[in-house]
């Protein structure tokens, strides 16, 4: 999971946080009207994703849980200034696997020492080694049902000006590699401002939120690390196994997210909510493009002069979420459905953003609930 909620996660928690900013002046307070944890907050959210494809292995369904810490710079040192709706946000996310194929969630290992075996040797082993696992045993790759993501820190304003009477809000963030996948490929951090909007027109809203990024890594290339295991056993001997030096395939240079949001607000605290999203990323330039014994080939510029069949390189991804969400208190509860899938599909043509039903799980159902301790504390007092 959630490939949609984490891209979205890049423009829409900015909106959120900057409805938040204040949240602790609002709600967390104590009858003196000091906040209860002095400007600290911990928000936490709980998803529950399902994939809509229920063809054979195909089925997914994992939790991701986000602990969010924050602080409210501006709030407590600086009212009264432009910078009172300043604060700072930690984002922690963890991922847990239900059920599914997720690569993320495999590591580079077999469970079983033996790919292959002559049917002879299997008694040979089981006699020497009872509680080993059988010679001709295949698992696959071993699991690993707990993730932990990439962290974000992030100083968000949510009113940097205000242009037609619409306050503009933007945030500055740095991806921290915590993941493996980040380390792996070399991921140093990811520097990004996004600058946000909404407009309510009664009980309607509609937002418009833009973010660049810059992606920083020790290598254009990922580099293919050795594993633990560099031998298999076949027929009872061991091979080496071989592993080239990199992926090939360049890490992302930079990136421009940006999408539209629209919400209709009815009684009883509820809401629905639509997002869609648009995602340009630029792959990193390649090295090593020179061909050993051929001194005038280039296969970095002979490709661009055949043609790339990506105009100007870029990646164009798409992101739809519609959402149906309660807010009676301090916690919220939304049930939403998510389509992440690329702009454009085989045959070169746009695809539709709503809904996809294959192997990849573009669109997963989700149920989330999200609560702050400082929103707690205030319910308590009131």
């Amino acid at each position: 999971m959630l490939r949609a909620l984490s891209l979205a996660a890049l423009l829409a928690a900015s909106t959120s946080a900057a409805q938040g900013v204040n949240r602790f002046v609002e709600a967390g307070l104590k009858a003196d009207g000091e906040p209860v944890f002095s400007g600290f907050d911990l928000g936490l959210t709980v998803f529950n994703s399902s994939g809509v494809y229920f063809g054979p292995e195909g089925f997914t369904n994992s939790f991701t849980f986000w602990l969010e810490p924050s602080y409210a710079l501006g709030a407590r040192h600086l009212r009264g200034s432009w910078a009172e709706p300043l604060t700072l946000n930690l984002r922690l996310p963890l991922e847990v696997e239900v059920t599914g194929n997720d690569a993320r969630f495999r590591s580079s290992s077999f469970g079983s020492p033996g790919l292959l075996s002559a049917p002879e040797q299997v008694p040979l082993r089981a006699a020497a080694q009872p509680a080993a696992v059988p010679f001709g045993q295949v698992e696959g790759t071993g699991r690993v049902p707990v993730l932990l993501t990439d962290a974000w820190l992030s100083v968000v304003h949510g009113k940097l000006f205000s242009v037609l009477g619409t306050d503009v809000g933007g945030s500055l963030r740095f991806v921290l590699p915590t993941s493996g996948a980040s380390r792996n490929a070399t991921l140093l951090t990811a520097p990004s401002f996004g600058m946000f909007a909404d407009r309510s027109f009664g009980p309607f809203t509609v937002g418009y939120a833009l973010r660049g990024v810059k992606y920083l890594y020790a290598q254009n290339v990922p580099p293919i690390a050795p594993g633990a295991n560099s031998t298999v056993v076949v027929n009872g001997k061991a091979e080496e196994t071989w592993r080239p030096a990199t992926t090939g395939v360049p890490n992302p240079s930079w990136a421009v997210f940006h999408g539209l949001s629209a919400g209709w607000s009815f009684p009883h605290e509820l809401s629905v909510g639509l997002m869609y999203f648009l995602f340009h990323t630029a792959p990193g330039a390649l090295s090593g493009c020179a061909v050993p014994g051929v001194p005038r080939a280039d296969v970095c510029a002979d490709g661009r002069a055949l043609g790339d069949v990506r105009p100007g390189g870029l990646v164009s991804d798409q992101w739809f979420l519609a959402s149906v969400d309660w807010s009676p208190s301090f916690w919220s509860l939304s049930l939403g459905l998510s389509t992440d899938r690329p702009w454009l599909g085989e045959d070169g043509k746009p695809q539709q953003p709503f809904f996809a039903s294959d192997r990849a799980n573009g669109t997963t159902v989700y149920l989330s609930l999200h609560a702050t301790a400082e929103g707690l504390a205030g319910a308590l007092h009131k």
